[in-house]
């Protein structure tokens, strides 16, 4: 409501008036989505995940840089009690999760500053697969800088040296367009780690050469009474060089880049012999609240790769 009075009090604007009567309709179709989900947006996700279109992560608790604890147990408790809080709210215990800022570290000894000792440590895969986790996300460089000892097939692990990757590149060790199996202990796993893919997810990440630091998208720094009017225009510049935002404008834009994204996905798949897993991660404070068109270039790429027979 608070929203709605200062769009009124802008209106008088000549210069203002597209944008104001685009905040206005979004503002609208806002309280319309709340209303129609009586405020519990948690059911909403359920919804979607009921019919199949999304599926569920899980992470710890209290969002813990699970190597630098000093005890295994209290990562336990971190993971557990997540798991607590998901199947609470979801009605589910999901598989996969997300470890906070894909913090992973192998079974090793690490000194106790409190005990004055070594001790062995699990690896962060042994926690995870202990407690029903069967995959997680890493980030690129540990699967492609990292060394693999061994092939799993149909659940039967054939140990190999460490420089099996360089003597067997059939495997394709070293991809990030393949899952990976971890185990810290060089036996058979049944847990998985996804790498992000650095060339895909910096497309729309990256500060230089990322979509949202386009200059025809929203200024996230400059508004009047909280309600925001100017567009980037240039990173460069001062706020007060900044132009009046053309909502129409970017939302070509949007589709530009979601093409534009969506072939250089078909594109990295191509590339693999095998049959290719493209993953990418983000804060989802990122669409919406830093780059405002963000949920719009996210319906815009399902949209397109839902009806590109190459993709799934």
């Amino acid at each position: 409501l608070e929203k709605q009075t200062q769009l009124q009090q802008h209106s008088r604007y000549a210069h203002f008036s597209e944008v104001n009567n685009y905040w206005t309709e979004l503002l609208e179709r806002r309280i319309n989505q709340w209303h129609h989900w009586k405020g519990d947006l948690v059911q909403a996700f359920c919804f979607y995940r009921d019919l199949g279109k999304i599926s569920f992560l899980t992470s710890y608790a209290n969002h813990a840089y699970g190597p630098l604890l000093m005890y295994d147990q209290t990562i336990e408790r971190e993971l557990q009690l997540g798991l607590q809080i998901s199947e609470y709210y979801l009605g589910e215990r999901p598989t996969g999760i997300w470890v906070p800022e894909c913090a992973f570290a192998p079974q090793r000894w690490h000194w106790n500053y409190l005990e004055q000792k070594q001790v062995l440590r699990k690896g962060i895969d042994r926690i995870l697969e202990s407690n029903g986790i069967d995959c997680f996300f890493v980030e690129s460089h540990l699967v492609e800088q990292g060394k693999s000892e061994g092939v799993q097939k149909r659940n039967t692990f054939t140990k190999l040296s460490w420089d099996a990757r360089s003597q067997f590149p059939q495997f394709q060790w070293g991809s990030t367009a393949q899952p990976t199996f971890v185990s810290s202990l060089g036996i058979g796993s049944k847990i998985s780690a996804f790498a992000r893919d650095a060339k895909i997810s910096g497309q729309v990440w990256s500060a230089d050469i990322g979509y949202p630091g386009d200059g025809r998208y929203l200024e996230f720094h400059k508004s009047v009474d909280g309600v925001r009017y100017w567009r980037v225009t240039d990173r460069r510049f001062q706020l007060d060089q900044k132009k009046i935002y053309s909502p129409s404008l970017a939302r070509d834009v949007v589709r530009q880049h979601a093409h534009h994204w969506c072939s250089l996905i078909k594109n990295e798949m191509a590339k693999s012999p095998k049959r290719a897993t493209i993953t990418t991660c983000f804060d989802t404070e990122l669409f919406g609240h830093w780059w405002h068109e963000g949920p719009q270039f996210l319906e815009e790429v399902i949209r397109t790769l839902s009806q590109d027979t190459y993709v799934r």
